[in-house]
């Protein structure tokens, strides 16, 4: 508890001693040397179904699949000199699982027939939250071909979702399933068994990241981005549940399926203090430039997930254009960059319904 209390105070104490320099600074610096800038980037890949029907509940065409996650960053605020601060806010929702888990929960969502004596491995890991607030930034160009750029960001988050489940599942008819899994995961909002809550969770944390440019010769040219390297969130009370849930007291639902309000055998109780670490995610790519045409292959990683892409594109002045392919997903982005402003928009099918890859980034001096 003091631990969890002497964190939160910290950075109660760190961002209000920024806000009392930043009239200072404002003071002693031309209104013109103050730079705004403006970055949001959204990211979302889901391998069994369309991003669009995951947030509408998984009712749709879905088939195996393992990953599924979106991400979103949203940052505002001003630069000067080398320093930048801003306001945050983000959202993080990832799910790994085994592909008989996201075949059985389609076939129940969608009120398809189940193979009757089949047993289902059910196998989950998820991880969640919605944190608002402060990133301070110091950007630094060691020399003309290197630049890096640090920031800390200081956050409040009200959502928790971090644990996992194992078991298994047996269809006994094609509209009546059994199972038994062990459950070990913390929550802000029990999803898994609607255990009531009486108090909203909060929780307080930090996060580091880092980019670097680098251009080793005249034609190449890197760009690399580190975010979460070291991050977590601390929550003071946060609800946990670790036990193992059976089928029990069955009824049937509305759709015909044979449903089940689950026993548990363990422990619903609260964590004093509960460290949720967020998991590290990076984006780098090559640039090759021999003229005005340019050349480039990158990779991202994310909650587990390797994304590679390959492009081709056109530099003309100030102005940039590219087209990226990502053979995973087969789908094309496209990016253009003219002096400050940059634009990207990338999805792997033409119906937005239907995609199950989308990618948005806008930045402004970012």
């Amino acid at each position: 508890m003091k631990k969890f209390n002497s964190i939160a105070h910290f950075g109660g104490r760190f961002i209000a001693g920024v806000l009392c320099i930043l009239p200072y600074a404002a003071y002693t610096s031309e209104i013109s040397d103050f730079q705004p800038y403006l970055y949001t980037d959204v990211f979302a890949r889901s391998e069994p179904i369309s991003v669009m029907n995951t947030i509408h509940g998984w009712k749709g065409e879905h088939q195996r699949g393992e990953k599924q996650y979106i991400y979103s960053w949203f940052e505002t605020g001003a630069k000067l000199d080398n320093w930048g601060l801003g306001v945050l806010y983000r959202r993080d929702y990832a799910l790994n699982f085994s592909g008989d888990t996201s075949e059985l929960y389609g076939s129940i969502r969608n009120d398809e027939d189940l193979q009757t004596g089949r047993t289902y491995d059910v196998d989950l890991k998820a991880h969640a939250i919605t944190a608002k607030g402060l990133r301070i930034s110091w950007e630094n160009k060691w020399q003309p071909s290197f630049k890096t750029t640090l920031g800390l960001s200081f956050l409040q988050s009200n959502y928790l979702i971090e644990g996992q489940l194992h078991g298994t599942a047996s269809a006994t008819d094609t509209k009546e399933y059994e199972y038994n899994a062990n459950v070990d995961y913390a929550y802000s909002d029990d999803l898994l068994f609607d255990r009531e809550l009486t108090e909203q969770l909060t929780g307080y944390g930090g996060a580091l990241d880092f980019s670097f440019d680098w251009q080793p010769t005249e034609q190449w040219h890197n760009h690399t981005e580190v975010k979460d390297l070291f991050a977590a969130i601390w929550w003071k009370n946060a609800p946990y549940t670790q036990a193992v849930a059976y089928s029990d007291r069955q009824h049937t639902s509305s759709s015909g399926y044979t449903t089940w309000a689950p026993l548990i055998s363990g422990t619903e109780k609260n964590y004093s203090t509960y460290r949720q670490t967020l998991p590290l995610r990076f984006d780098t790519q090559w640039i090759y430039q021999p003229n005005n045409w340019q050349y480039g292959a990158g990779l991202q990683y994310q909650f587990k997930d390797y994304v590679p892409r390959f492009g081709i594109g056109q530099q003309v002045g100030n102005w940039q254009v590219f087209a990226w392919y990502r053979p995973i997903d087969q789908s094309i982005e496209l990016t253009t960059n003219w002096n400050k402003l940059e634009l990207g928009f990338g999805m792997d099918n033409m119906r937005w319904d239907d995609a199950k890859f989308i990618h948005i980034r806008m930045s402004y001096a970012y």
